[in-house]
C-alpha cells in the first residue's frame, strides 16, 4: 500500500522557514527507500515510469533529502547495498553488479554523486581489505539513525560536531585514495574543495581567506595531517611531492619548497626541521600555522612541539650546592631575583625607569664547578620550567637557515612567556648551556660559515636588547666572550674550583656515611671539582652493587686516582677534568 501524501509534518506546513532540529516524518522513510531500490534492481536501473508506487516514493525521497531524481536513485541504491553487505563500504560501480545494469548507464549520472557527498548523506571512506582502484562510500551513522527513527536528517547539526581533526582525517583519506587510484591533482583539489564546503568549521573559512589557491591549501592540509594525525614530518611523503604526482607539478612544488619560495614559506606557515634534499628533509608547521589551522587548540600543539626541550621544575631533584663565599653571595642574590614576587617587582621597577625588563645571566668558569646544576636548582626553587637551547641544532650548512632557527628560538620562548602570563603561570628560564660557540668573539669573515655565525650573533644581540624573560648562559671559556655580549649580561658569576673546606662538604654531602675527618683527608689529597666528585660517587655506587660491600676509604682513594686522564701519582692536582 502506498501513502497518499508527501507531507513531512503538520508543523512544517505552518512554517515556511525550516528549523535546524530533527522532526518526525509522517510517512515511512525506510519503506520508500526500499521501494526505489527494489524497482532499480528489477528494472536493471531503467525504472518503469508506469510504476506509480515507485514514482511516489521517488517524489517523497526527493523532498525528504532535497535531491533530484538521479541523485535519489544513487542514494537508494548505495543505501540498500550498504546493508545488503552488512554495512561494508561500497563503490559507485557496485550498483552495476547489484542491479545487473549496463555500467555506461551509471557513467552518465556519475557526476550526481558529488551532490550527495556535498549534502553529507554519504561519505567517502577507507576501502575494505586494502582494496585499491576506486573510491568507497559508506552511509553515516547519523543518516542511518534518522532513517530508522523516521526523522528528518539534520546534517548541519551533525557536521557542526566535527572539528579540524575530522576534516584532516578525511583529507588524508582522499590523498591516499588519489595515490592508490592514480587520480589527477585537479580531481583531488575538487574533492577537497567540496569537503571544505561541507564542513562548518570556522578555521577552514580563515584558511580559505588566507590561502585563496586550493593547491596551497591542500599542501597545508596534507602537512597538518602528516604531522598531527600520522606523526610523519618527512617531506617526500606529502602528496604534491609524491612520485605518483605528475613530473612537472612535482618538480615545481619541490623546487619552491627547497628554495623556500613556496607560498607556505612566504606566509610563515611551514619551516624546515632538517633541511637537505627532498629525500631527507623534514618539515613542520610554525606556531602561526598551528594557530590558523587549529584555532585555540593550536597552543597545545605548539607546547608539544617544544616539549622535548623543556625541563619541568617538578622533575628536578633538589640538591645542596656549595660555593665559595663570594660566589654564594651572588648566587643568593640571583635566586632571590628569580622569586616570582620579587621578579615581578624588579620588572615593574625597571620598566618604570625605561630600562630593559629582562634578566640575563652568565655563569662562567672551569668545567664541573656547578654552573648547569645551579640553573636547575634556581628553576626548582623558583618553580620555573627550563627551555633548553640545543646549540648544535642552531648550526646549519644551508644559507640562512641558522639565522631562521635562532629567530624562531626567541619567538618560541616569547610565545611561551606570553602563554604563561595568560595562564597566570611563571615564565620559564631560557638556558644556553655550553654557549661558547654562540657567545664567543666574532671571527673574521673568510667564508659563508663565518658570515652565518656572525649573523646569528647579531640576531642574539638584537634579541637581548629587548629581552623580557630570564636567560642564563653557561660557558667554560670566559676569556673568549665577545665584549658586545658581556655588557648585555646583568649578572656575571664566576664559578671556581672549590676550596678545601668546600670540597670536604661536597664529599660529605654526596656520601653521608663518610666521617668528616675522612672527607677532609680526601679533599686534601685530590683537588677535584664538584663534577669530578659526582663522577667518583657514581663509580662508588656501581662498585657497591658489583661487590655487595660498602666502599672503604681506601677504595674511594683508588677510584679517585683513576678519575683524571694521565694522572702521574696520587695527590697530583694536574690533569684534565671532565664536566
Amino acid at each position: 500500500m502506498t501513502d497518499n501524501t508527501n507531507e513531512i509534518t503538520v508543523e512544517e506546513k505552518k512554517t515556511k522557514k525550516r528549523t535546524k532540529t530533527s522532526r518526525k516524518v509522517r510517512w515511512n522513510v525506510l519503506k520508500h527507500i526500499s521501494v526505489v531500490y527494489t524497482e532499480l534492481k528489477m528494472s536493471h536501473f531503467l525504472p518503469r515510469l508506469e510504476n506509480r508506487e515507485f514514482l511516489k516514493s521517488v517524489e517523497n525521497i526527493c523532498d525528504y533529502l532535497g535531491l533530484n531524481d538521479a541523485q535519489v536513485f544513487i542514494f537508494c541504491a548505495l543505501f540498500g547495498m550498504y546493508f545488503e553487505l552488512s554495512e561494508r563500504p561500497v563503490t559507485f560501480f557496485n550498483i552495476s553488479d547489484s542491479c545487473d545494469c549496463n555500467p555506461l548507464v551509471l557513467l552518465s549520472i556519475r557526476d550526481e554523486l558529488d551532490g550527495i557527498l556535498d549534502k553529507g548523506y554519504i561519505t567517502e571512506c577507507d576501502p575494505p581489505d586494502d582494496s585499491i582502484g576506486r573510491s568507497f562510500y559508506r552511509i553515516p551513522e547519523y543518516v542511518v539513525r534518522a532513517v530508522l527513527d523516521n526523522r528528518t536528517i539534520d546534517v548541519e547539526a551533525e557536521i557542526a560536531k566535527f572539528n579540524m581533526r575530522d576534516f584532516l582525517a578525511d583529507v588524508g583519506r582522499m590523498i591516499d585514495n588519489r595515490i592508490d587510484n592514480k587520480l589527477s591533482c585537479d580531481s583531488l583539489f575538487s574533492k577537497i574543495e567540496r569537503l571544505e564546503r561541507r564542513y562548518k568549521v570556522k578555521e577552514i573559512e580563515h584558511i580559505r581567506e588566507y590561502l585563496p589557491d586550493i593547491a596551497d591549501r591542500s599542501m597545508l592540509y596534507d602537512i597538518a595531517f602528516g604531522l598531527v594525525i600520522c606523526n610523519n614530518p618527512d617531506l617526500r611523503s606529502f602528496v604534491l611531492i609524491n612520485r605518483n604526482t605528475d613530473v612537472s607539478t612535482r618538480e615545481a612544488v619541490s623546487t619552491a619548497i627547497v628554495d623556500e619560495t613556496h607560498q607556505l614559506f612566504r606566509k610563515d606557515l611551514v619551516q624546515f626541521e632538517v633541511k637537505g634534499t627532498i629525500q631527507d628533509s623534514t618539515i613542520s608547521l610554525t606556531d602561526k600555522a598551528y594557530s590558523i589551522v587549529f584555532g585555540a587548540e593550536g597552543s597545545s600543539f605548539q607546547a608539544r612541539k617544544t616539549d622535548r626541550n623543556i625541563v619541568h621544575f617538578s622533575a628536578i631533584k633538589e640538591k645542596p650546592l656549595f660555593y665559595s663565599k663570594d660566589t654564594e653571595k651572588e648566587i643568593k642574590r640571583l635566586f632571590d631575583s628569580a622569586d616570582e614576587k620579587r621578579f615581578s617587582k624588579i620588572q615593574e621597577r625597571l620598566s618604570e625607569n625605561g630600562l630593559s625588563k629582562g634578566v640575563c645571566v652568565l655563569f662562567y668558569g672551569e668545567p664541573g664547578t656547578g654552573k648547569t646544576e645551579s640553573v636547575y636548582q634556581m628553576a626548582k626553587k623558583s618553580e620555573r620550567d627550563i627551555f633548553r637551547v640545543d646549540i648544535s641544532s642552531m648550526k646549519s650548512e644551508w644559507h640562512g637557515e641558522a639565522e631562521q632557527k635562532t629567530k624562531k628560538l626567541f619567538d618560541t620562548y616569547s610565545k611561551m612567556c606570553e602563554n604563561a602570563r595568560k595562564a597566570g603561570e611563571r615564565i620559564p628560564i631560557l638556558l644556553f648551556n655550553e654557549a661558547d660557540g654562540v657567545f664567543s668573539v666574532r671571527s673574521a669573515v673568510r667564508g659563508a660559515a663565518d658570515r652565518s655565525d656572525n649573523a646569528v650573533q647579531n640576531i642574539i644581540l638584537d634579541e637581548l636588547e629587548r629581552f623580557e624573560g630570564i636567560l642564563v648562559a653557561t660557558t667554560n671559556l670566559s676569556d673568549n666572550l665577545d665584549k658586545a655580549f658581556e655588557r648585555r649580561f646583568l649578572f656575571k658569576i664566576k664559578f671556581e674550583k672549590p676550596e678545601l673546606a668546600v670540597r670536604a662538604k661536597i664529599w660529605k654531602s654526596n656520601i653521608p656515611t663518610l666521617k668528616e675527618k675522612d672527607a677532609m683527608e680526601i679533599a686534601k689529597e685530590f683537588d677535584f671539582s664538584g663534577g669530578e666528585i659526582a663522577n667518583i660517587v657514581r663509580k662508588i655506587l656501581i662498585d657497591e652493587v658489583l661487590t655487595g660491600k660498602k666502599c672503604t676509604l681506601s677504595n674511594i682513594k683508588q677510584l679517585c686516582q683513576t678519575e683524571r686522564l694521565n694522572a702521574k701519582k696520587r695527590g697530583s692536582s694536574l690533569g684534565f677534568s671532565i664536566d
